[in-house]
């Protein structure tokens, strides 16, 4: 019977050599050496295609007749208040639509009315206190997207008092 393993007749004059350690190349720290059998990402984004397959957006509420109308006279009267030179504080909420699925979010944000265009049909607010800071940028919200308006000037219109 033979007692030698294959390995140590095909290698037994190699087996009890020491690491050879070169001169030229310094030896490579172990951390690196483990990162060159790292495995590598065959599917790279596949996580992040994951991620946002699992956010979740909310759907766009349709207003009703009434509730337009109630958004309208807001609108009006801080339109007004805006052309008159003042720059009311108002809060918005609006639906901001999700640039990548279908669906979005609603925000409310506060500011002061900077302008109302109504050719782009677009609400231009200063977000900033200080009105005078141009530092921070205006933020534009679209007409149709807005949900309610709540502002000082507003307090008495609500769905009790449209006519």
């Amino acid at each position: 019977m033979n007692d030698i393993s294959e390995s140590e007749r095909l290698y037994g004059d190699i087996i009890e050599l020491p690491r050879h350690i070169g001169t030229v190349h310094k030896p490579m720290p172990i951390h690196d050496r483990a990162a060159q059998f790292a495995p590598f990402a065959a599917l790279t984004g596949y996580d992040d295609m994951v991620r946002e397959q699992g956010r979740l957006t909310e759907g766009r509420t349709e207003l009703s007749e009434q509730e337009l109308e109630l958004l309208d006279r807001k609108l009006y009267i801080l339109c007004s208040l805006a052309e008159e030179g003042e720059a009311p504080v108002a809060e918005f909420t609006f639906f901001e639509p999700d640039k990548y699925k279908s669906g979005g979010r609603y925000l409310t944000i506060k500011g002061r009315i900077r302008e109302v265009d109504v050719l782009s049909r677009r609400i231009i607010l200063c977000v900033s206190e200080d009105t005078a800071d141009r530092k921070t940028p205006d933020t534009e919200i679209p007409l149709e997207y807005i949900t309610n308006i709540n502002s000082e000037f507003t307090y008495g219109i609500d769905e009790g008092t449209a006519e």
